[in-house]
């Protein structure tokens, strides 16, 4: 696995790999967890509470980057994200497409 020097987001990949390491790293799992109305979708609400549990921001930021986020992988524009659009929109982040989000991959984020 590649080493990356410290950089201003490593402390939100600390935060998700923390996060990932309760769900075993499975996305499926966690997604489901955090679809708190088991709709098959998470909705800015859903989304806020994610970002808060990765230690982003405050509620007004955590708002704006869940509509941000959700606006970029929601393609049937109903407002919320499904997890075959998450899926499609982290597939850059599961590099291997495991439906796990491991360490190293993790850390790969945003470098």
């Amino acid at each position: 696995a590649a080493t990356y020097p410290p950089d201003k987001y490593e402390e939100y990949r600390t935060s998700a790999k923390t996060l990932l390491a309760k769900y075993k790293h499975h996305l499926p799992t966690l997604f489901a967890d955090y679809d708190a109305d088991k709709d098959g979708a998470l909705d800015t609400k859903e989304v806020m509470l994610l970002l808060k549990h990765l230690g982003v921001g405050n509620a007004v930021t955590r708002r704006i980057a869940a509509n941000i986020g959700i606006g970029k992988a929601d393609t049937n524009n109903d407002d919320k994200v499904q997890y075959d659009e998450l899926a499609k929109h982290l597939h850059k982040a599961d590099i291997n497409g495991d439906g796990f989000l491991t360490d190293p991959e993790v850390d790969a984020l945003g470098r």
